[in-house]
């Protein structure tokens, strides 16, 4: 076990490290994700947004281009560990980081020391929300968008004075933090490490099966076929032939492991559905009182809401750990999944009392995994070896493979169909 100010030697260290920060902060980002999702959402889009907290603390201790570098991470990365990176929550989650990063940035560049953690958060929860009320209206909502609108932005007001009241508090009182930011006044207090039991929200892995036809799919090749097949799914005309494909993938989920929760995905498909028939188009089906039930927006709601579940049911299947990303921005994502991968390892019990303090306990001993593996990263690699993702494409072709193949043909071949159908 660390002590407190050996880790915060670290983290004064390692504040001439931004990438080491990225990966701190990406990781602390992915497990501050994995707990909220244990928290009940009153509506199946709304989140409490505490996966921002590292975004928010970034913006006094990374440069600018680490900064926006994090929020790439943050977005990458939870769209892995969530499974959506194809789906059209993944197109709202990257909309409603950059908005926020660069709202939150540009009041501190503003306004300098005269505004709190407070009011940066709210700066970047508006902004968030007012870019994925922008976003629903153009690819999901229509112009029933605006109808939503005030409870969204209502809820982000919330949600980010609350998460900016926290981080006030979090960087007067965090040691990690202190070593980080030059201005930071942290008291001098304890910090108490859980045992290796791990929290059960840090460990959520998305994927768990135990099918070995799925298991031996390179992660490559699978997130190649799940592209081929997404795009295949958008681009379907005929409404029969896309339910088709998203009940094969619905299958295919089920036998790979995988949970839908009906429930929410019922909401879901309801909410788009009666989102669109709110705006009435083509022929009058029947009235429910004043309300108008018209063919074309039935149609197209149906449609929609296939379209965004089957995107996820894509996303799951294709998302898999061990997946390389190429770049600076897939390295940096690499480095903070294996910081996570260690933080869930030893991870501190989380006490709502005195989450403050076990959240700094868990960066601590985090900087001092970091600064180890840094360490080790300096001496000569001897036989330490990685997986490239150009590794994973040349493992011999087998059987899983094929069947793969088949399902990726089976989807292009009603793409075609369709196609034809719809002239």
């Amino acid at each position: 076990m660390p002590r407190p100010t050996e880790a915060a030697n670290h983290s004064r260290e390692s504040s001439r490290d931004p990438s080491r920060s990225v990966a701190i902060l990406g990781a602390f980002s992915f497990f501050l994700s994995a707990l909220e999702y244990t928290f009940p959402k009153p509506l199946p889009f709304m989140r409490l947004g505490i996966a921002n907290l590292p975004l928010l603390l970034a913006v006094d201790i990374l440069p600018l281009p680490s900064y926006f570098l994090l929020a790439l991470v943050k977005f990458a990365g939870m769209s892995l560990v969530s499974g959506t990176l194809f789906s059209y929550i993944a197109v709202f989650s990257l909309a409603g980081s950059l908005a926020s990063a660069l709202a939150m940035r540009g009041v501190r560049f503003i306004f300098r020391s005269g505004v709190s953690h407070l009011g940066i958060s709210v700066a970047g929860a508006m902004a968030s929300a007012a870019s994925q009320v922008l976003l629903a209206r153009w690819l999901v909502f229509g112009a029933a968008a605006w109808a939503i609108a005030p409870l969204f932005l209502g809820a982000s007001l919330v949600t980010g004075s609350l998460l900016g009241v926290f981080a006030n508090r979090f960087a007067a009182n965090s040691l990690w933090y202190s070593g980080r930011n030059p201005e930071g006044s942290a008291c001098q207090t304890s910090v108490s490490l859980g045992d290796n039991t791990g929290s059960e929200a840090g460990s959520r892995e998305v994927r768990h099966t135990s099918f070995n036809w799925y298991d031996s799919i390179p992660p490559g090749r699978l997130a190649l076929a799940g592209l081929l097949v997404a795009l295949a799914l958008l681009f379907q005309p005929v409404l029969a032939y896309k339910a088709l494909l998203v009940a094969g993938l619905a299958l295919l989920l089920g036998l790979s492991g995988g949970k839908i929760k009906l429930f929410q995905t019922l909401m879901i498909i309801i909410s788009i559905i009666a989102a669109n028939l709110a705006i009435p188009v083509g022929r009058v089906l029947t009235r429910i009182g004043p309300f108008a039930v018209t063919e074309t927006a039935l149609l197209e709601g149906f449609g929609k809401a296939l379209t965004f579940e089957g995107l996820i049911f894509v996303s799951r299947l294709a998302l898999r750990p061990g997946l390389a990303l190429p770049g600076s921005v897939g390295r940096a994502v690499s480095d903070a999944f294996a910081a996570w991968r260690r933080m869930t390892e030893f991870g501190p019990r989380f006490r709502p009392a005195s989450f403050v303090e076990d959240a700094d306990a868990l960066l601590l001993r985090l900087e001092v995994e970091e600064h180890a593996r840094t360490v080790e990263k300096d001496q000569p690699p001897g036989a330490r070896t990685s997986a490239s993702g150009e590794q994973l494409l040349r493992v011999p072709l087998g059987r899983s493979d094929l069947a793969m193949a088949a399902g990726v043909a089976a989807a292009i071949a009603l793409l075609v169909a369709g196609r034809l159908a719809a002239r």
